[in-house]
């Protein structure tokens, strides 16, 4: 067996393949409820260095990370969480929810500029994220595609995108992707951001959702039932669901601040470990913000 790293560096994206790791262990194993020793020889490190990682990631200890990942912890969020929608649209209609600070203005493709998609051109990059390596796309419109790679190619990738915009001119341009990405994933969390652009395109309903997902904000969480009231559609919570689970910029529009009623945080689109990854860490930065996350 391979000896167990000593991890020394500063944090970088490589940080989050190995806590990715670790959390899909956790929930592989949530029976058996693996200690942290546990859980640090599962990802080949020894428990020094697994909990050195977690304070360079999220800003605590890997025994309190988890502890935001249990069923009670969620049930204790929405319940704190209830009527934020309401709440975070009375105090100013005109200001979007934002993601540690990043002010979010979605423009929703019109049926006109859907009829004139040949003459878009979309520029796309490919790049290391604090939560995964990712791909990000960008009409001159704003953003429209965030998806991280999890078990996909580049290639891959990119035929999915020709897929969400047949008629678009694609064009790869990583270093203009890598400044926005800068904007979309900030070295200071705790000061002020220029407003992110997002253009979305979709059904009614799924705008409606995508709208409501965006005001909800860092470090709270709605169940599927609370969205579904919200848009004044209370007996739509599944297809809710669905429009959810279509998000096309997830992390920008916070889909994983969507949680089971009961608590549980159920299924996410970019992976459950990731869900659970963004869920606790965002937990982490409500109570000891964190500088620097790349």
């Amino acid at each position: 067996m391979p000896s167990k790293k000593h991890l020394t560096r500063e944090p970088d994206s490589k940080d989050y393949e190995i806590v990715e790791k670790a959390l899909e262990f956790v929930q592989e194993n949530k029976e058996k409820q693996p200690s942290v020793s546990h859980i640090a020889q599962a990802v080949n490190l020894n428990e020094s260095a697994f909990e050195d990682l977690f304070s360079r990631w999220a800003g605590i200890r890997p025994l309190q990370f988890l502890q935001f990942l249990t069923r009670d912890y969620a049930k204790q969020i929405l319940k704190q969480s209830k009527n934020i929608l309401d709440t975070n649209f009375d105090s100013d209609s005109s200001t979007p929810g934002a993601m540690h600070d990043l002010f979010l203005h979605c423009k929703v493709m019109t049926p006109g500029e859907n009829k004139k998609g040949a003459q878009l051109k979309i520029i796309y990059g490919f790049m290391d994220s604090p939560f995964g390596a990712c791909m990000i796309a960008k009409a001159p419109q704003g953003i429209c595609n965030l998806k991280f790679l999890r078990h996909h190619s580049k290639s891959q990738l990119t035929d999915w995108l020709a897929q969400q915009w047949p008629l678009a001119d694609l064009e790869i341009h990583n270093k203009e992707i890598q400044m926005l990405s800068d904007s979309i994933f900030p070295q200071d969390i705790n000061t002020a951001r220029t407003p992110l652009h997002l253009y979305i395109k979709g059904t009614h309903f799924q705008i409606k959702v995508w709208e409501a997902l965006t005001r909800i904000p860092l470090g709270c969480a709605v169940s599927y039932q609370d969205l579904a009231e919200y848009i004044k559609a209370p007996r739509a919570d599944r297809a809710v669901g669905t429009a959810v689970g279509k998000n096309p910029i997830p992390f920008l529009i916070p889909c994983h601040r969507v949680i089971r009623k009961m608590g549980p945080l159920g299924e996410y689109g970019e992976g459950r470990a990731r869900k659970a990854a963004l869920f606790g860490w965002e937990a982490a930065q409500k109570i000891c913000p964190k500088k620097n996350i790349t």
